[in-house]
């Protein structure tokens, strides 16, 4: 289950060949040593020699670990940049202490030849001149290879510092040969694509990281720049699209560069993400096409001079409409080009005054000279605009045309004045009520009319209630409710308590204002005071009342006296028709058409008179 070990790379290879050859020089050093130390019979050169072989050994096994560690590739990136200079000074260390050993042996060699004078040397002398150019040789060899390893130390640490600069890029490196296949992939890559470096190294880069419908066009631009050397995109900063390992595509900053490297070429890609580049842009840019549509539609007039000559160098759409002059009329220009001199210095005086002073001016009333529309009454406010070294660049100036708020304001004033006048004339007492505020206010005729000075009766709609009948309080509620729901006139008449306590008759006249709901907001009328009126009517009634009696009277009279009278008329009328009817001599026929005849004529005197009561 243990994975197997993993293949040096082209950096860690040469650190550990050096390693084993330190390796085996340390164990042909040891072993002539030990040669030496048993044929001489010099014992008192053995200790220190011993000695200073053991640091000798030590010194090897330092410069061994550290090369053995960058080999197998334990050593940290940042460590890594240091590996060259820690393994020069071991080699130093490791040859001066050689050259120590090497000094003895020969001081003992020379000691133990001048011995033997012009004898024949002995074996301990042969052994020690064998063993002595034996460590010469591998002192030699190490002084060769130190230079040797040095250089390629050299290239390793350049190579680590190139590798940890790679990987601490905020930029995705990737680099891919000429088949497209992955051969660099940094830590940032790992992050911006999803892609781990085992995942990524060997594979084809279109398949990584290029959408689907570029890699065509990546394969033919790769094909093409490889045969004829053509390209469109190499050593240039592009914007395209690049796809993540979830398959998400975002958009990305990219430079291609080509490097050619032992006769193969290869190709390195510095990407950056700019997803959040650009939200922020298109973040900047909504928010200044609605800055820019927010000052187009303003009902006021917007404009922006530049500090240094004052001249026009933004207008918006009510600008245009105000002062008549389109807007490519007006920018580069200043206000003497359209404004009368006069104006024109006072509104430059204003700008001036801005600038130097570096806060808001605000100018009540200017008038202005315009194109169309005579002269307009504005109300301008500027301010400085500055640099990010606090000196003003611009000035920017908001107007609003008061010309009719100036004559609505004239206007109102004349009718207010109107409106006293009328109501100082007037014997009505008049009131307003506003709902909305829960405001009152009676007119000083209105508090006269109950007797009350100014200050007696307070300007709250609680005091006309309080002062109201008891008994009229239902019917005005009504009359109030119908005229507000139904729109019903509010006509009506109630008594109201005056300050000596009596009550008096009042007409009362009103007209309500409602809100775009529909509610009632305000309500305005009159009173007239129409007690006399009031009066004369009950002593009509009264009159009325008692005529009316008079007639039942003579009705009553009348119709007794048609019923006593009519009725011995009629027994006297049939009477005579009867007698009339029976044989009768000439002289009682003639009595009897005379009785019937007068009693004829008494019945229609009975009826003309009655008809005349009538």
């Amino acid at each position: 289950s243990t994975d197997p070990p993993k293949p040096l790379s082209q950096t860690q290879l040469p650190l550990a060949n050096h390693a084993k050859s330190i390796k085996l020089t340390r164990r042909a050093i040891t072993h002539n040593l030990d040669i030496f130390f048993g044929n001489t019979s010099n014992k008192s050169l053995q200790p220190p020699l011993k000695a200073k072989m053991k640091n000798t050994e030590e010194a090897l096994d330092r410069l061994q670990a550290i090369l053995s560690s960058g080999a197998a590739g334990m050593v940290p990136t940042e460590r890594g940049k240091t590996i060259a200079k820690d393994a020069t000074e071991a080699i130093g260390a490791t040859v001066q202490l050689f050259d120590a050993v090497v000094a003895a042996i020969d001081e003992t060699v020379r000691a133990r030849i001048a011995m033997t004078h012009r004898q024949m040397l002995s074996v301990e002398a042969v052994s020690g001149v064998v063993t002595f150019c034996v460590i010469i040789l591998l002192v030699a060899f190490l002084r060769i290879d130190r230079q040797r390893m040095q250089a390629e130390l050299e290239i390793t640490a350049q190579e680590n510092r190139l590798q940890a600069i790679i990987d601490g890029a905020l930029d995705a490196v990737v680099t891919m040969d000429h088949r497209s296949l992955v051969v660099e992939w940094n830590p940032q890559a790992d992050i911006i694509f999803g892609f781990s470096r085992m995942e990524a190294l060997g594979k084809p880069l279109t398949e990584l990281i290029i959408p689907e419908r570029y890699r065509e066009a990546h394969a033919k631009g790769l094909q093409r720049f490889l045969s004829t050397g053509q390209a469109k995109i190499l050593r240039q900063r592009i914007e395209i699209t690049a796809l993540r390992k979830n398959g998400e595509e975002f958009p990305v900053e990219l430079t291609v560069i080509p490097v050619q490297v032992g006769g193969q070429m290869f190709f390195s890609s510095f990407i950056r993400d700019i997803t959040e580049q650009k939200e922020a842009k298109n973040k900047l840019q909504e928010s200044t096409s609605f800055i820019e549509s927010v000052l187009e539609h303003l009902p006021n007039m917007v404009f922006v001079k530049d500090a240094k000559d004052l001249r026009f160098v933004r207008f918006n759409k009510a600008g245009e409409q105000l002062l008549g002059y389109s807007r490519s009329e007006l920018l580069g220009k200043n206000d003497h080009d359209f404004f009368p001199k006069e104006e024109a210095e006072f509104f430059i005086a204003k700008d001036r005054e801005t600038l130097s002073g570096g806060s808001l001016v605000d100018i009540p009333e200017e008038p202005l000279q315009t194109k169309s529309k005579g002269i307009r009454i504005l109300h301008t406010k500027k301010i400085p605009i500055c640099g990010s070294g606090g000196t003003p660049q611009y000035l920017l100036g908001i107007s609003e045309d008061i010309t009719e708020h100036k004559q609505a304001i004239k206007a109102l004033k004349t009718s207010e004045e109107r409106f006293q006048l009328a109501v100082r004339g007037s014997t009505d007492g008049i009131w307003d009520w506003n709902m909305a505020a829960n405001e009152a206010y009676f007119s000083p005729r209105y508090k006269e009319l109950l007797g009350y000075g100014e200050h007696e009766f307070p300007n709250t709609i609680s005091t006309f209630w309080s002062h109201l009948h008891p008994e009229d309080r239902p019917w005005v509620t009504t009359a109030m409710t119908a005229h507000f729901e139904r729109r019903y006139p509010y006509d009506i008449e109630y008594r109201m308590r005056t300050k000596s306590g009596e009550y008096r008759w009042f007409r009362a006249r009103g007209q309500a204002m409602w809100n775009e709901m529909g509610e009632p907001a305000r309500m305005a009328g009159s009173i007239t005071d129409i007690t006399k009126n009031k009066e004369a009517e009950t002593a009509l009634i009264r009159n009325q009342l008692e005529v009316r009696k008079a007639s039942q009277a003579k009705s009553d009279f009348l119709a007794n006296m048609s019923h006593e009278m009519r009725t011995p008329l009629n027994a006297v009328v049939g009477i005579t028709d009867f007698l009339a009817q029976t044989p009768l001599s000439t002289e009682q026929l003639a009595l009897v058409q005379r009785c019937a005849k007068a009693s004829d004529g008494l019945l229609r005197m009975i009826e003309d008179l009655l008809l005349a009561a009538k």
